[in-house]
């Protein structure tokens, strides 16, 4: 669990710094009881690892909707692609 809690930790610290985020939402089925841990980890590793570490702060967090995530992220997906405006669609106009 160690192990695979450090490679999430790279994973964050590597979308840390090519993307500009406040925020890293962990969640999912995937770390189920082993929350406080990966936390923990991502935590620890973004306040030693990434590159802009003394400019910007990036909070932590467990996600509200636990094992539910992937279903919640999913069901949103479907409705965005539903009920979005395609930009082909607005540029035709």
């Amino acid at each position: 669990m160690d192990a695979a809690a450090e490679h999430l930790a790279t994973v964050v610290v590597n979308v840390v710094n090519i993307v500009d985020v406040d925020l890293v939402i962990l969640g999912g089925h995937g770390i189920r009881h082993v929350e406080a841990r990966f936390r923990q980890a991502v935590v620890r590793a973004l306040a030693t690892r990434p590159l802009a570490r003394r400019i910007r702060i990036v909070d932590v967090a467990l996600s509200p909707l636990g094992v539910d995530a992937a279903v919640v992220g999913g069901a949103a997906l479907v409705l965005h692609a539903t009920f979005s405006p395609q930009v082909s669609s607005l540029l035709s106009e």
